[in-house]
C-alpha cells in the first residue's frame, strides 16, 4: 500500500516536475522571443512558445487523440510564434484539429449526434482557441483563468484526479513567471490552453442536449465577453467608414490592437496583476456560483448564462471596449 502511494504521488507530480525544467530549459535557451511592438503590453525581450513546456507536462497526462490534438495545436502555435503563419493556414488548421476532437469524444460511444451540434461544437472549439489568444495580452491572466475554469469544473462536475494533476502543472508554470515574467505562454500555450478546455469541457457537453455546455459559457464569460463586444465593436466601427466593405471589416478585427477591456484596464491601472484580480474575483464571485446554479437547476440556465454575461459586457460599454483611444 505504502508503494502504491508512492507511484500515484510520483505520477501527479512528475508532469509538474518535467515542465518546470523544460520552462527553465526555454528561459535559458529561448526557441522563440517575443518582441515589443505598439500594439503589445510589454517593453522587453522575453523568451516565448512556454506552452511547449506544458505540452511536454500534458503528455504525461493524457493519452490517445486528446493527447494527438494538443501535441497538433501546441506545435501549431509554435510554428506561428517562430515564423507567423498566415490566417488562412491557422485558422484552417485550428478547425481541423477541433473537429478531430469533437468527433472523436461526441462519436466515441456512438452517441446519435446531429451533424448540426457536432459542427456548433467545431466552432465553439475554434472560436475557444482563438479567443484565448487575443485574451493572453498581459501576465498570468491566461494561466489563472485556465486554472480557475480547471479547478470550477472539478467542483462542479467532480472530476478531481485529472484536475487536480493539471492545476498542478499550471500553477507551477504561474510560479515560474510570479512576480516577474520570465516565459510567455506564447501562441504554442494560449493555443494549447483552449484546446485544454475544450478538451476537459467536451467529456460532459457531448451530447443531444445543447443546454449542457452552458456551465463552459459561464465559466468563460470574460473571456468570451471581453473577446466578442471588443470583436463586434470594432467591425462596426470600421463597416461604419466611408467606402467600408465587410470583407475589409472582418480582416480588420483580426489586426493586432489594444482596445480589449483587459487592456484598457492595464493602461488605466498601469498594472497587470492589478487587472487579472479584477477578472479572477469577477470570476471568483459572480460566475462560479452562477455555473453551479445554472448545473443544478439546469431549467433556469439560460438566466444564469444572462447574468453572468451582463455587468461585464456593461463594463466593457462604459470603457469603450473596441475602440482606439
Amino acid at each position: 500500500m505504502v508503494l502504491e502511494t508512492k507511484i500515484m504521488t510520483l505520477m501527479a507530480i512528475l508532469p509538474t516536475i518535467v515542465a518546470l525544467i523544460a520552462c527553465y530549459l526555454l528561459i535559458k535557451s529561448p526557441i522563440s522571443i517575443s518582441i515589443p511592438t505598439d500594439r503589445g503590453m510589454h517593453k522587453n525581450n522575453i523568451a516565448s512558445s512556454g506552452g511547449i513546456a506544458l505540452m511536454i507536462g500534458l503528455s504525461f497526462i493524457f493519452v490517445s487523440v486528446p493527447l494527438t490534438c494538443l501535441i497538433l495545436i501546441g506545435v501549431l502555435g509554435f510554428l506561428d510564434d517562430k515564423y507567423s503563419l498566415t490566417k488562412y493556414l491557422r485558422f484552417g488548421m485550428q478547425i481541423g484539429i477541433s473537429a478531430y476532437i469533437v468527433s472523436y469524444h461526441c462519436l466515441l460511444d456512438g452517441d446519435d449526434i446531429s451533424l448540426i451540434y457536432l459542427f456548433i461544437l467545431v466552432v465553439i472549439s475554434t472560436y475557444t482557441i482563438n479567443i484565448y489568444n487575443f485574451m493572453d495580452g498581459i501576465d498570468q491572466l491566461a494561466i489563472s483563468q485556465a486554472a480557475f475554469f480547471i479547478f470550477s469544473w472539478a467542483l462542479i462536475f467532480d472530476d478531481l484526479i485529472l484536475n487536480i494533476n493539471i492545476l498542478f502543472l499550471l500553477t507551477a508554470f504561474f510560479l515560474v513567471n510570479y512576480p516577474k515574467t520570465k516565459l510567455f505562454l506564447g501562441n504554442s500555450g494560449s493555443y494549447l490552453l483552449g484546446m485544454l478546455i475544450i478538451i476537459i469541457s467536451l467529456y460532459t457537453i457531448c451530447s443531444t442536449d445543447v443546454m449542457s455546455s452552458i456551465p463552459l459559457f459561464i465559466l468563460m464569460s470574460s473571456f468570451y465577453a471581453d473577446t466578442t463586444y471588443t470583436l463586434i465593436a470594432r467591425f462596426i466601427r470600421n463597416l461604419n467608414k466611408k467606402d467600408s466593405t465587410i470583407m475589409e471589416s472582418i480582416r480588420y478585427i483580426t489586426n493586432a490592437h489594444r482596445t480589449h477591456l483587459y487592456q484598457k484596464i492595464t493602461i488605466k491601472e498601469n498594472s497587470h496583476s492589478k487587472t487579472v484580480f479584477m477578472i479572477m474575483s469577477y470570476n471568483v464571485i459572480w460566475c462560479l456560483p452562477l455555473c453551479y446554479l445554472s448545473f443544478k437547476y439546469m431549467d433556469y440556465s439560460l438566466l444564469f448564462l444572462f447574468l453572468s454575461y451582463s455587468p461585464y459586457i456593461y463594463y466593457c460599454y462604459i470603457n469603450k471596449a473596441g475602440v482606439e483611444s
